[in-house]
């Protein structure tokens, strides 16, 4: 649904029909004296969505897990060592 714009009066007045409208997937952008002031859009479903899982290899440590490519140079255990403060 398209993005719609609603002023605070009609929110007031009409909120069940916004609501329901919201609940289907649409979103408002709410207005005071003309000017936009908050957008009103659904909840996402799954707050875990778009989140990768991989499943537990047997035999593997958390010094075997290696960084994705291009996001860092050193090994994770390096990582994990710096943030503790024991290396540089």
């Amino acid at each position: 649904m398209a993005l719609q714009q609603v002023t605070h009066r009609q929110l007031r007045n009409e909120s069940r029909r916004i609501l329901h409208e919201v609940e289907l997937g649409g979103s408002f952008v709410i207005t005071n004296n003309g000017r936009p002031v908050a957008l009103l859009r659904p909840l996402d479903p799954d707050p875990f969505l778009g989140l990768r899982h991989q499943p537990r290899v047997p035999g593997a440590k958390f010094a075997d897990i290696r960084p994705e490519a291009g996001l860092a140079e050193e090994s994770a255990l390096t990582s994990l060592m710096i943030m503790r403060g024991e290396r540089r």
